[in-house]
């Protein structure tokens, strides 16, 4: 990953304000890390069965609409000083923003989980999959019940929506490689954006808490301790390089259910970011955790994927 990382940021909209209420997290993210803005709508062709006239009549008022609706969006993003642009595609909607945001040289798409309309149907849930599987830039995600508690109807609170949206971010780590490749990402978002860290390592199996002592050989506590202990060090030795950027950071273990685990410890100890690696060879696979983690939290959670480039 270069230093020109998260340069240009894609916001797919269907043109409801569902979607549009993630404008207020894209904006802090834009002005901290010095950022561009490319607000996108996918425009959809009429349903079949209608005359090619009336068709086409319809095509041309939906996309004029979704062009007013960009250019209002636009006009806001200036007046909250972020540098944005305007753009609408034709196609088929997770095609067409992944082309999009190699187009425009986005390097982040950031987008709600699902919103349903005629500008842009199903953007997201399966739209959002394929997304991400398919993006070769990190893909943020957002509930847009989340995102909505910063301010639906966003025109109205711009100004004070952006102030102070996010200031920790959660990485969950397993111990390898691929998961590891976020934390390049984790930096630049830390130390351009002033977020503390927390980082998790989740040891698969029963919490040792909840054991029968009794019942439990010497083996089966001594198997759980050593793991943790490797678990204490690895993090030690990451929360260090941190320590070592200047970013404040802190570390935790625990055992159980990666993804039920993830998701308690961000309803517990609310986190603005989760950040974590799905790329072959990380436990955290889309299907999983990173999954849960948007649909139990709510939380932004930033995915990197085997496609995004290093």
């Amino acid at each position: 990953m270069g230093e020109s990382a998260f340069s240009k940021i894609l916001v797919p909209l269907d043109g409801s304000e569902t979607t549009e209420t993630i404008l207020p997290y894209v904006s802090q993210l834009a002005k901290g890390l010095g950022a561009a803005v490319v607000v996108l709508a996918v425009l959809e062709e009429s349903a079949y069965g209608w005359t090619a006239s009336l068709r086409q009549g319809i095509d041309l008022e939906v996309e004029k609409a979704a062009s007013k609706r960009l250019r209002n969006i636009v006009n806001q993003l200036h007046k909250g000083e972020v540098e944005a642009e305007g753009v609408t595609m034709k196609g088929r909607a997770s095609e067409e923003i992944v082309r999009a945001a190699d187009r425009y040289g986005c390097d982040l798409i950031a987008m709600t989980t699902h919103g349903r309309n005629r500008i842009l149907r199903g953007i997201l849930g399966s739209v959002s999959d394929e997304v991400v599987h398919a993006s070769v830039s990190p893909v943020l995600l957002i509930t847009p019940e989340r995102a909505a508690t910063y301010g639906g109807g966003w025109f109205r609170v711009f100004a004070k929506a952006t102030e102070g949206v996010m200031a920790k971010i959660m990485v969950p780590l397993d111990g390898s490689p691929e998961a590891e490749a976020v934390l390049p990402y984790v930096r630049v978002l830390a130390e351009k954006l002033s977020l503390s860290v927390l980082l998790v390592n989740v040891i698969p199996g029963a919490n040792v808490e909840w054991l029968d002592w009794e019942k439990s050989g010497p083996e089966d506590v001594d198997l759980h301790q050593r793991a943790e202990a490797e678990a204490d060090a690895y993090l030690e030795g990451i929360s260090q390089k941190l320590s070592d950027a200047g970013i404040d950071n802190r570390w935790q273990v625990h055992v159980g259910h990666p993804a039920r685990v993830l998701a308690q410890i961000a309803q517990l100890e609310p986190h603005d970011i989760i950040a974590l690696s799905s790329r072959r060879g990380s436990r955290w696979t889309l299907g999983s955790v990173a999954e849960a983690l948007v649909r139990a939290t709510g939380d932004p959670v930033l995915v990197i994927t085997d496609n995004t480039s290093r």
